[in-house]
């Protein structure tokens, strides 16, 4: 298409003006239409696709790195807010995990910048190769990168963390040898800006290269774990404490199943990345058990004239309904399976359990109103 058959007139929004005759439309994406004029003569349809295809290429420059292919560092600005706004409307966590290369300067020093962007675009690949699917790798700058993990919490984080620390350390890089990553991990704390956040995993880094490189350093702070724990075999579980006692054996017991039905759907999301799903009878295990639990909390507490039944009684049916709702969602795709259990884990187990049942436990261990029960008018 010459330049006198083509002549760019600019950029309009689809919801102001479309194009005007003798002016053809291309869709340049996110509600733009580039309008060309063809008055001076036909355009072939293979100069309109080789424009799509451009515009499709300067669409990726802007949101990935060109020597590696992870996100950059605009793309991240975008997309952390968006995965912050998400943890804070559904209770969730979301952790990051800022990692380089150590002495990555002797590597080009030695071997040259090109042998170094060779090792870059391997160190991004070994890292794709351990992340979740739904976890996002950026090029922050140099040979410093960030992994941004969705509905994880500190201490998930830290076992994403040092499965890419060893996936780094496992093998030699190709023209250079072994080489190791420091990683710093932080989860988001509620009401935090991003600015905070990413300095308090810098320092994170900082603190993992200063205590002798190769390592992750962990900020212990952050809602997720109240009561998960990472142990030897790298999976998080759940630690029964005295502490979490109501004093009732069969409250108590029923609590303590809800411990162990919870490590059982975490062990099931684990072995569900291998496509056999076992996830489901763990989960139906879990939700008939909380529903039977829940009736019998509500009797007790109604025979006991608990003041807060009610708005009780309606939590129960708002976890009961969220998590039928995950269920659904991750069955249809349109959510993933780290969402439900982070939910089960979280909000039911630790939030509500240990923080929402703590309100009646003075009542529950008060025999006296056992004994006599209450009037109802």
């Amino acid at each position: 298409m010459s330049r006198a058959n083509a002549q760019l007139l600019g950029f309009r929004s689809f919801a102001r003006k479309s194009v005007t005759p003798g002016e053809v439309g291309v869709d340049a994406g996110e509600g733009v239409l580039l309008a060309i004029d063809q008055s001076g003569g036909r355009i072939r349809m293979q100069e309109i696709e080789r424009l799509h295809k451009r515009i499709a290429e300067l669409e990726s420059l802007s949101t990935t790195d060109v020597l590696t292919g992870a996100w950059n560092r605009a793309q991240l600005d975008r997309m952390v807010h968006v995965e912050i706004s998400r943890a804070e409307r559904f209770g969730q966590s979301v952790s990051l995990i800022l990692l380089d290369i150590d002495h990555f300067k002797t590597v080009n020093d030695v071997h040259g910048h090109l042998t170094g962007d060779a090792v870059l675009k391997e160190f991004v690949g070994r890292i794709r190769d351990r992340m979740r699917d739904i976890d996002a790798l950026f090029r922050w700058g140099g040979d410093e990168f960030v992994v941004l993990a969705p509905s994880v919490g500190y201490q998930g984080g830290a076992i994403l963390a040092e499965r890419l620390r060893k996936a780094i350390a496992a093998a030699a890089f190709a023209n250079v040898g072994p080489l190791t990553a420091s990683l710093g991990v932080t989860e988001h704390l509620e009401g935090e800006s991003v600015e905070s956040w990413f300095q308090r995993s810098d320092q994170a880094l900082y603190a993992a290269k200063a205590a002798g490189r190769n390592r992750v350093e962990v900020e212990r702070r952050g809602r997720a774990d109240l009561v998960a724990q990472p142990t030897g075999t790298g999976l998080p579980r759940l630690h029964w404490q005295k502490a979490y006692q109501c004093g009732v054996p069969a409250i108590d017991a029923d609590h303590r199943e809800l411990f162990d039905l919870g490590n059982a759907l975490i062990a099931a999301a684990i072995e569900a990345r291998s496509r056999a799903e076992p996830w489901r009878a763990a989960l139906d295990s879990m939700l008939a058990h909380l529903v039977q639990h829940f009736r019998e909390e509500e009797a007790l507490l109604g025979e006991r004239c608990y003041p807060g039944l009610a708005e009780h009684q309606r939590a129960h049916a708002a976890l009961l309904g969220r998590a039928n709702a995950l269920r659904a969602a991750v069955e249809h795709g349109e959510a993933p399976l780290a969402h439900l259990v982070d939910f089960i884990v979280n909000d039911v187990i630790a939030l509500h359990l240990f923080k929402v049942d703590t309100d009646f436990y003075a009542l529950l261990r008060d025999e006296s109103s056992e004994s006599a029960g209450c009037r109802r008018s």
